[in-house]
Formats: structure tokens, C-alpha cells, sequence
């Protein structure tokens, strides 16, 4: 039901978007949404059996294998839709993912947020992933632009933030100062139009990258 919320919520943006890039699909890609659509669909995984099983069923579609956290260029897509991707991530690969949407030209992103979790917790293994609030500590993202699709049993949400709105919160939060993953010498901007605009001082640390497995949690 996310999934066809998403997408004619998508259909329904005036400008229309010009792409929609689904991020660590997994078994449960939006291809078929797409398939009569002027929207660009852009399939994003790791596991590359997958890539070309959907290559072959939807050539018209671009399909690129990617580690949305351990390879730094951005990703293309006016919409980035990650729906349970973020679920299995630690805190600092979570910063990260924030970032490369800011190092994108992406104008939305989409993501699943459970305002019923009171108390987010961390966790290093993606093999357990876990309902996070985004709006709760230690994210404290704003209030989302616009609620898509509520799950009437878990009260899981498909919320809309703006990408105005992650910039803003990426100057403030304490989560991202706490969390960060990346080294900000090694970047000129936020992909915008000014491609030296400054990085925030604050994104100073600089942990290491790692290879890392993304696991398909979505249902």
C-alpha cells in the first residue's frame, strides 16, 4: 500500500518530476508503477542478480547497482524513495545517507517513520533492523511536509520531507554533529548550483567507510 501511495503521489507533483530513484529495493521494486510513466524510474541495490533480473523484465527503466553508503557520488532522482532502507542502518551510516540526499539534486525524500516509537536505538547489524521515529531523538527531524500512507495496524508512515527542509535540519541537528561519517575537505558542496558552497564546520570528523551489505526489509 506505501508503494502505491508513493507512487501516485509522485504523479500528482506539479512541476512534474523529471525522475524517481528507488533506493534499496530489493524484491519489492516500483518498476511496474512506472512502466507507462513519463517519470524516469531509477532502480537503486547491491545485489546485482536482482539489477539484471528487473534489467530484463523493464529495459526501459535505468537500473544502477549501487552501496548507497560506501560509494560517495550522488545519486540521481528528483525523488528519493527509501521505504524500510533505513531501518537496519547505525546512527553514523543514517548521517551519511542524509548527506549524499543533500550532495544529490533530489528535491524530496521519502522515507518511513513510525511516530509511535518514543526511543530510537542504534544498532550496527543490518540483519536487525528496528522502527525509527525520525521526528524523535537523536534525529529530531521537522515535522514531515506531507503524510502519504499510515499503516492502520503497526502506525508505521510514508512521510514527505522537502529538501529545504533536510538542509535546514543538517545545519542544526545535534544527531548529524554526533553521528557524522564523512570527511568535509573532500567536498565542495551540497549540489546545488554553487558548487563551492561551503560544508558546515561541524561535519569535521572523519570516520572510516566501510564496505558494507544492504538487506531487503521491506514487506
Amino acid at each position: 500500500m506505501a508503494a502505491q501511495a508513493a507512487q501516485a503521489w509522485v504523479h500528482t507533483l506539479q512541476p512534474a518530476p523529471t525522475s524517481f530513484a528507488d533506493l534499496g529495493f530489493g524484491s519489492h521494486t516500483l518498476a511496474p508503477y512506472f512502466a507507462n510513466s513519463s517519470i524516469q524510474y531509477i532502480g537503486v541495490d547491491i545485489f546485482k542478480p536482482l539489477i539484471e533480473k528487473h534489467r530484463a523484465q523493464y529495459p526501459q527503466h535505468t537500473w544502477k547497482y549501487k552501496d548507497l553508503i560506501y560509494e560517495p557520488d550522488p545519486l540521481p532522482g528528483d525523488i528519493w524513495y527509501a521505504n524500510q532502507v533505513l531501518n537496519g542502518w547505525s546512527f553514523e551510516d543514517q548521517s551519511v545517507f542524509f548527506r549524499q540526499f543533500l550532495k544529490s539534486k533530489a528535491r524530496f525524500l521519502l522515507l518511513n517513520t513510525n511516530p509511535t516509537i518514543h526511543h530510537n536505538t542504534n544498532t550496527i547489524l543490518r540483519e536487525v533492523p528496528r522502527p525509527c521515529n525520525f521526528e524523535a531523538a537523536p534525529y529530531s527531524l521537522p515535522k514531515p511536509s506531507e503524510l502519504i500512507y499510515t499503516d492502520p495496524k503497526s502506525g508505521e508512515q510514508l512521510a514527505v520531507w522537502t529538501r529545504v527542509q533536510i538542509l535546514e535540519w543538517l545545519f542544526e541537528a545535534k544527531f548529524m554533529r554526533e553521528h557524522t561519517t564523512e570527511d568535509p575537505t573532500k567536498h565542495k558542496g551540497f549540489g546545488n548550483s554553487d558548487s563551492t558552497a561551503p560544508v558546515p564546520s561541524f561535519l569535521a570528523n572523519n570516520l572510516p567507510l566501510r564496505s558494507r551489505t544492504i538487506h531487503d526489509h521491506r514487506g
